[in-house]
């Protein structure tokens, strides 16, 4: 059975091409310092992120499969044109995860320069996500990544649950990129408002490139491009996909924000996509401008902005600002234009499509002769009413895309045009953006070009922590998704058919907890085995071919070591180890041994990301 990893694809035969000449230096969990970086004496993380003498330009940095828990801190620093690349070891499973009782600036510190970063997983497993402002003091906050160096990649990576940003992408590092990352549920929530971005950023020199991302439900902003003392100056925004951001605070923030106490300048926001679910209106889609300085230029072309209290705010003066291609859509205000006053004149505002509702409080022909905007634009009082598709092909990644689906018509599918990236027969695996499970919403061959994409999805992939409440799947008008063909997985890491998630609470005093990822219906062995090895509990269960979540009661046995093994009818077997500790109140112990229950759940505490199987 072959897997396919969607979060590990990391454009191997790039990498390769890079590398041919060049050294692979290998990683472990238990590596070692004094180590030679081999595939048989591996390093140990920081070991490697140090820039041992050995790595040249244009190595490769080769992580094995694990957690790898720590205050991180790349200095690695290849050449132009030969990038040192840090990937996953064929493919493997990388989770880079921040200590549990203790803060720091990012589970990664990304410094050196001409580093390329494919493929790795920046989580935090930390339960308490909710306190007042934006520094509290009783909980411990990191982010995934933080972004120092120069001419710096980070590419196709997953950020989620992070107690902090996902990604701070700061001025020491212009001319980086963050591109094909999957960024969901960072932050955390106060009693005034949610806190955390999924990238905060900002600029003084070079330009920033930040490209292919899928972002929401973050605690914050989706993208706060702002500064009170630094600066945002050069930004090239463009391909991302935006869909409720700030939904983790059970509210909407700003999916993109451009704009601080400092002017803004050189900035271009292209062909994103941004969507706010139309129930919730509480802020700009999309904002330029904040405080009180006049910017200087944006250009702003061929986005497509649906929702939000206001679909585009223009909250500050630019000295230069072009508004041109784009499409917005809201019920409510399109366009809200504040403290701009002697700078319409120029203003290049033309050629958008306009649907719903009002321009500053006013009609569109009033819009057009109070501020000669939109002379050849076009208006409908209606909101669309034929779907409207955005595929954008993985640079980095053979056969891979990311989809936006605006669902006006309501199907409960819509047909989608990939041959920009699969060919005609490919076999294909499509994953929902919102529930990466390890289970693809369809697989199947591209027929006439095109593939079949549902729009009439409801389970998510759930955050962890104390949250009051679980933001939903969005509604059939709109959906995000990642595609994968079968050419771009043919190097991929073949991961096994079950995974233990995760196994909670060890020690423990009776109930015990196992979440794993199952690939078959069908029955499932488990056995409880003493530190001794003898059999003292045996049952069969029957999970079903996605997250799991399996509870055992541990309450009579006696104090010590246990094996819990689990064996499918293929023969795949998982195991984990479970400390079992006496009662220390006058709890009854007399509950019969084995699995109060076996049921599906949305995989929101994994030790590992999702893997897609075929």
């Amino acid at each position: 059975m072959k897997s396919i990893r969607l979060f590990f694809v990391v454009g191997l035969e790039w990498v390769l091409i890079l590398s041919l000449h060049a050294t692979s230096f290998h990683v472990t969990p238990g590596g070692s310092s004094v180590s030679n970086g081999s595939i048989d004496d591996p390093w140990n993380l920081q070991t490697a992120f140090s820039h041992p003498f050995t790595v040249q330009a244009g190595d490769t940095i080769l992580i094995h499969e694990g957690i790898y828990s720590g205050f991180f801190v790349s200095q690695l620093s290849g050449t132009d044109g030969n990038p040192i690349i840090v990937s996953p070891y064929q493919g493997e499973r990388v989770i880079i995860e921040p200590p549990s009782e203790e803060s720091g600036t990012a589970a990664l510190s990304f410094e050196g320069q001409y580093c390329h970063i494919f493929g790795l997983i920046f989580r935090s497993q930390k339960e308490t996500r909710s306190e007042a402002g934006s520094s509290p003091d009783d909980y411990y906050r990191a982010d995934g990544v933080a972004i120092f160096g120069d001419y710096n990649k980070l590419i196709n990576c997953v950020i989620y649950d992070n107690i902090g940003n996902g990604i701070g992408f700061w001025s020491s590092a212009p001319n980086s990129e963050i591109y094909g990352c999957i960024i969901f549920n960072n932050g955390w929530i106060g009693t005034d408002r949610g806190h955390g971005h999924a990238v905060y950023t900002q600029n003084e020199s070079g330009t920033k490139r930040i490209a292919n991302n899928i972002v929401f439900n973050s605690a914050g902003f989706g993208f706060h491009v702002y500064t009170e003392n630094g600066g945002i100056e050069g930004y090239n925004i463009f391909n991302n996909i935006f869909f409720n951001c700030g939904l983790l605070a059970n509210t909407l923030e700003t999916a993109l924000l451009v704009g601080g106490f400092q002017p803004a300048s050189r900035i271009t926001i292209s062909n994103n996509c941004l969507y706010q679910s139309p129930e919730m209106y509480d802020e700009y889609s999309m904002q330029l401008g904040y405080g009180t300085l006049i910017n200087v230029d944006a250009t702003v072309l061929n986005n497509y902005i649906v929702g939000g209290d206001e679909a585009l705010g223009v909250t500050q003066a630019w000295e230069d600002l072009t508004i041109r291609g784009n499409t917005f859509v809201n019920p409510s205000t399109l366009v809200m234009l504040e403290n701009d006053e002697g700078y319409f004149s120029v203003y290049d505002w033309d050629n958008n499509a306009y649907f719903g509702g009002t321009f500053n409080g006013v009609s569109f022909s009033e819009w057009q002769d109070a501020y000669g905007f939109d002379q050849n634009s076009s208006y409908s009082e209606n909101l669309p009413s034929s779907n409207k598709v955005f595929v954008y092909p993985n640079e980095y990644e053979e056969a891979r895309a990311n989809i936006a689906v605006y669902n006006w018509e309501f199907l409960d599918q819509v047909e989608v045009d990939v041959s920009s990236f699969l060919s005609d027969g490919e076999k294909y695996y499509l994953f929902d953006a919102e529930n990466m499970n390890g289970i693809p919403v369809v697989e199947g061959e591209v027929s006439g070009n095109s593939i079949l994409v549902p729009m009439n999805l409801t389970e998510t992939f759930e955050p962890y922590g104390n949250l009051s409440a679980i933001p939903p799947h969005t509604g059939i008008d709109f959906g995000a998704f990642v595609v994968i063909g079968e050419s771009g997985a043919n190097n991929v890491y073949n991961a096994p058919a079950m995974r233990i998630s995760r196994c909670y609470p060890n020690p423990t005093v009776d109930i015990f907890v196992i979440e794993f990822a199952n690939v078959h219906f069908g029955k499932m062995e488990v056995n409880v085995f003493d530190n001794n090895g003898h059999l003292v509990h045996n049952e069969v269960i029957h999970p079903t071919p996605r997250n799991n979540r399996a509870v055992l009661n541990l309450a009579p046995f006696p104090a010590g070591m246990y094996i819990v093994s689990m064996t499918g009818e293929d023969g795949t077997n998982i195991s984990c180890k479970v400390v079992k500790n006496d009662f220390t109140s006058s709890q009854d112990n007399h509950f019969n041994p084995g699995f109060s229950k076996v049921q599906e759940y949305s995989d929101s505490a994994s030790t590992q990301v999702p893997v897609y199987h075929q």
